[in-house]
């Protein structure tokens, strides 16, 4: 079964893993460290913690969320800057899982901005 919960700064050492391997698989084959995942994804996590979201199989993480807010005229903006999935568990929805955990965790008055 897949949980959706916050993200907390325990779990940025397994999101810095998996958006390694996100990004270096074959398609996008950017070339990251976990350590420089690691300083990326932390400092959109301390920006904004509220907005980053993981999710868990077996207690293990296996794609993430991360997001921040900004105040607009209009009410909030949303903004998703990173949205990763193991690949053994791409295919089940747990991608659109994770956006919809964020909808419901969001004000009326907030925009999303992809």
């Amino acid at each position: 079964m897949i949980h959706i919960q916050h993200c907390t700064i325990d779990h940025l050492v397994d999101c810095s893993e998996i958006f390694r391997e996100v990004y270096s698989d074959a398609l996008l084959y950017e070339q990251w460290t976990v350590e420089r995942s690691f300083e990326y994804l932390s400092r959109i996590y301390h920006f904004d913690p509220e907005s980053c979201h993981i999710a868990e199989a077996d207690h293990m993480v296996i794609g993430a969320i991360f997001g921040y807010t900004f105040p607009w005229s209009s009410g909030t903006d949303l903004f998703i800057q990173e949205l990763f999935v193991k690949a053994a568990y791409r295919g089940q929805g747990i991608r659109e899982s994770l956006i919809t955990h964020v909808l419901e965790q969001i004000n009326e008055d907030t925009d999303v901005i992809l």
